[in-house]
């Protein structure tokens, strides 16, 4: 996340609707993913969610099957 702005007092009125992030001019490829604007207490934070590459997304499958294999065996004795 990268700090856009920091207000000492209380921010009010913000709507994240009011604001357009062009990414046209952007170099790197987003692959999918987006950045968006995020009020966190006083501060507003730029921030990008990338996708999961599929290999990720299948490990963390392969992980909680082969977690569930694993505690039904173990029940079963």
């Amino acid at each position: 996340a990268f700090e856009v702005t920091a207000a000492d007092g209380l921010v009010s009125g913000y709507s994240r609707d009011k604001f357009v992030l062009n990414t046209a001019g952007f170099q790197n490829a987003l692959n999918g993913g987006s950045f968006d604007l995020q009020l966190s207490g006083n501060d507003l934070y730029l921030t990008f969610t990338p996708v999961p590459e599929p290999g990720t997304i299948l490990a963390f499958a392969f992980a909680v099957l082969g977690g569930g294999a694993t505690l039904r065996r173990q029940t079963t004795r």
